[in-house]
């Protein structure tokens, strides 16, 4: 799809882009609030610490600019290393005996032969095939399919999964969802990426063999109270690692990552003139 008919249909409500990463097909009806008061992700006085400019972007508070101006910040990610805080996505566990039977019902991909530890990216339909919502699926080998949907549209996907949750625990399937309200999510983009995450790692984790779209369930910095999942995956077309841990240690995580002297803090991204080139 064109740049300049994508323009035209996301100023048309027909699509939006949320995450930077695909483009949801939506009514009008259903753009991002941003009427009412946004929460706060746990990272939120960081940014204000920080001089992140703060914005409500689908009800969430995030920095939709530091000290850098939005080319440099751009520049950087492509050049070096950035950490983006997308604490706003929803993030759920997929649990039971019957999970990926239940929920390859729900998607387009199919994640009975998509190895372990292995992750997608797919769509939800409703019932006649239509896209609701695009998100990415992680089949993990704890016994669960861990997910990553748009913040834009997390209200309408919840409903969507427990209407269908229900229907299948009616048919008799074993599976539950749990949603994932204590965990926060940063994304740590660029070419650079992996030099800045590598010395947090420990040596059983090499960077060098976890490619693309893997995920791992690990420790930062080897401690057993910073436990985070990590896929190499994110949305800005560099390499690059999404980092989910509890929202008691993200800020510690992030001043770890900062730490390094490479990454710098990222600001959300918006719709700008360089969404082509930045945001997936």
């Amino acid at each position: 799809m064109s740049s300049f008919l994508t323009r035209q249909l996301i100023n048309r409500g027909l699509i939006l882009q949320c995450r930077g990463m695909a483009l949801t097909s939506w009514k009008a009806s259903d753009k991002c609030n941003t009427n009412s008061t946004p929460r706060k992700t746990a990272l939120h006085d960081f940014h204000v610490t920080k001089l992140g400019r703060m914005v409500n972007f689908c009800g969430w508070s995030l920095p939709v600019q530091y000290t850098s101006s939005v080319i440099q910040s751009h520049l950087y990610t492509r050049s070096d290393a950035s950490i983006f805080d997308v604490s706003h996505m929803l993030q759920i566990h997929v649990k039971g005996s019957d999970r990926v039977r239940f929920f390859e019902k729900l998607i387009v991909s199919d994640l009975e032969n998509l190895p372990e530890n292995s992750a997608c990216l797919t769509l939800y339909t409703n019932d006649k095939g239509g896209i609701l919502d695009d998100l990415i699926v992680t089949k993990t080998d704890q016994g669960y399919l861990y997910v990553v949907s748009n913040a834009g549209r997390a209200t309408q996907d919840l409903a969507h999964l427990q209407s269908q949750l229900e229907k299948a625990k009616r048919d008799g399937l074993d599976v539950d969802i749990e949603v994932l309200d204590n965990q926060s999510l940063i994304a740590l983009q660029g070419p650079r990426s992996a030099e800045v995450l590598k010395p947090h790692l420990p040596s059983s984790l090499d960077l060098s063999k976890f490619y693309f779209m893997q995920s791992r369930l690990t420790n930062f910095d080897n401690d057993s109270s910073i436990p985070c999942r990590i896929n190499r995956s994110g949305y800005t077309g560099e390499d690059g690692f999404e980092i989910s841990v509890s929202h008691a240690n993200i800020e510690r995580v992030t001043n770890a990552l900062l730490s390094s002297g490479i990454a710098q803090m990222a600001y959300r991204h918006l719709p700008h003139p360089l969404s082509d080139t930045i945001d997936r």
